[in-house]
């Protein structure tokens, strides 16, 4: 398996682990006042989580190994981490429209009598999902799985 299928596995899973852990917060309402399970709610919400981290973490790591390793570069890469970019490509616009549209919802749910129905929940889950998801397809790393590399005599990545 190449290096690049290597990356572009540890990204899905870190995505698919990151939508695992914003699912957590559709629990919450239907957990109630459980201890048990509260428990049970909160670690699955931390293990994938930190395991979607982990999962991206090595995905950087073979990505900037791949390109020490080829001196190659990414045509479209940047200096700015993923954070500070927006629509940058079609699914970064697509997460980045989630992420301004849940965020204008919350802040007129916040002033209004909805903060006491279910909507809150959904909100707070599609909030993490949505910042998640821009930081990742804005990222360094899914550019590097989804653009042509170039020949350069230095890593830019």
């Amino acid at each position: 398996m190449s290096e690049i299928q290597k990356v572009k596995i540890l990204f899905w899973i870190s995505f698919a682990c990151e939508a695992v852990a914003s699912a957590t917060f559709l629990w919450m309402p239907f957990v109630g006042e459980t201890r048990m399970g509260q428990i049970i709610t909160g670690i699955i919400f931390w293990i994938f989580l930190i395991c979607g981290y982990v999962c991206i973490g090595l995905a950087n790591h073979f990505r900037k190994m791949y390109n020490l390793k080829t001196h190659r570069r990414c045509l479209h890469t940047k200096q700015r981490i993923g954070l500070f970019e927006f629509f940058s490509n079609i699914p970064a616009a697509i997460s980045d429209a989630a992420l301004i549209a849940a965020l204008l919802i919350a802040v007129i749910t916040a002033f209004t009598k909805l903060k006491e129905t279910y909507l809150p929940y959904p909100l707070l889950s599609l909030i993490l999902l949505s910042t998640n998801a821009h930081c990742m397809f804005n990222g360094r790393v899914y550019i590097f799985t989804n653009f042509k590399p170039i020949k350069g005599d230095e890593n830019h990545g």
